[in-house]
């Protein structure tokens, strides 16, 4: 399998960070204008426990549908997720999420591993399609930074202004 890989650190706590990055309701904010929707809505961090989320996406004006299965959630350290679309060229993979707590600050990594059933789909995926995931796994961590670090600020300027 081939992989991308992107990571950032964030200006919010370990906790935080797992909690919405894990939270499948959360992804078409963050993957956006790969991912559409996620079924069903949830309010919470993917657990083993859930049962398989499905993810309405667009790729290159396609829209197809991803089936994820959470595969291991150790909180908050790491969350393993297996995901498998049969219309998106028998597209089969892993998102793999890892978490290091840095004074306050997290250090968050995202790793896609992903495959194709069709040989020449694979050979053609370095060149075209390839390109567009690095592109949405990048702008996926960098969007999960703006918002935690934006949240993480608020908060921070709450507190201040009650302690006054």
């Amino acid at each position: 399998m081939a992989s991308i890989k992107k990571s950032v650190l964030i200006n919010a706590p370990i906790n935080q960070v797992y909690d919405y990055v894990t939270n499948p309701s959360h992804w078409p904010i963050l993957f956006y204008p790969w991912s559409l929707k996620t079924e069903p809505y949830l309010q919470k961090p993917l657990s083993v426990e859930h049962p398989p989320v499905s993810e309405h996406t667009q790729v290159l004006g396609v829209k197809n549908k991803i089936t994820w299965t959470p595969q291991i959630n150790d909180a908050p350290h790491y969350f393993l997720v297996y995901g498998e679309s049969p219309f998106l060229f028998g597209m089969r993979g892993y998102v793999r999420y890892d978490f290091e707590s840095k004074n306050q600050q997290t250090y968050f990594t995202r790793t896609l591993f992903y495959a194709f059933d069709h040989f020449l789909i694979n050979l053609l995926f370095g060149h075209f399609i390839r390109p567009y995931f690095s592109y949405i796994s990048y702008r996926g961590v960098k969007k999960a930074k703006q918002i935690l670090d934006f949240h993480s600020l608020s908060e921070a300027a709450k507190k201040m202004r009650n302690a006054n």
